[in-house]
């Protein structure tokens, strides 16, 4: 093994969500020798080319076998996003390798591909909150704005507020009224055009055109418009505006559905 081989490429066909991944050696009934002690994860989505998977604590390399018998399982933090997925072995010496692996995960229902946030979150002298676990894709907006997924998408909501010293290494993306002139947009993309019911910000902070402070939920009706992009733009008066979490409730438009379904009978 030379330190760049890709042991081994998985094509999920459709995108999901990877929330671990399970690995062993060869053990050959007792007489294997191989396994991988490090490696590197690299996905893809439709639309993008291959990205390094980096986990919340800013690491690419995961800690894989130590022996041929062992099964070993590493949580992936955050979750990544993947239609294709391969493992990189890492290794500082060449040497002969073995790998089984075991993904866990499910299939990615609502669609969500990428999403830009503009501008991207703020820094104000030691306060940091930025998209820490945004990927690092090379697709961009029309207008240069960097695409991916990031803490928006996670799955992880924060529990506490953005100024709890234990909440520090990243669960809120924050945007300073210093910064934005108190107007923040953000933008979503989808794997295909679907029938949008609700929006579900999970916030903190206030609204400026409607004076209403937020700190769960806070849904707003989409009336099921059809679209493949949205683009939702907040307003705030307060210093800052803080967003853990958007999620959207949505279905795949049912005329596009009828028509796949008489194309594959044909």
């Amino acid at each position: 093994m030379s330190p760049s081989d890709v042991i081994q490429v998985i094509n999920l066909e459709n995108t999901h969500i990877i929330t671990a991944i399970e690995t062993q050696g060869r053990y050959g009934n007792g007489t294997g020798r191989e396994f991988v002690a490090e490696y590197m994860i690299d996905y893809l989505r439709p639309g993008s080319k291959w990205i390094r998977y980096v986990n919340r604590t800013g690491h690419t390399i995961m800690t894989g076998n130590s022996d041929t018998t062992s099964a070993v399982m590493r949580v992936l933090n955050p979750p990544l996003f993947a239609s294709k997925l391969r493992i990189v072995p890492h290794s500082k010496q060449t040497r002969t390798i073995c790998l089984r692996a075991e993904l866990h995960g499910c299939l990615h229902k609502d669609g969500l591909l990428y999403y830009a946030t503009i501008p991207g979150g703020s820094r104000v002298g030691n306060v940091d909150f930025r998209d820490t676990t945004f990927e690092n894709t090379d697709l961009y907006t029309e207008t240069g704005i960097k695409r991916g997924l990031g803490l928006l998408s996670d799955g992880y909501i924060a529990e506490s507020s953005p100024f709890d010293e234990s909440n520090q290494n990243g669960s809120w993306i924050g945007w300073s009224r210093h910064h934005t002139e108190g107007m923040v947009t953000l933008l979503f993309e989808f794997d295909q055009l679907r029938n949008f019911s609700e929006i579900v910000l999970v916030a903190y902070g206030r609204l400026s055109n409607i004076d209403v402070i937020f700190r769960n939920d806070y849904r707003i009706p989409l009336h099921r418009r059809m679209a493949k992009k949205i683009r939702v733009t907040l307003w705030f008066a307060n210093d800052w505006i803080f967003l853990t979490e958007v999620h959207f409730s949505s279905g795949l438009f049912e005329i596009l559905i009828f028509l796949d379904k008489l194309y594959m009978q044909g």
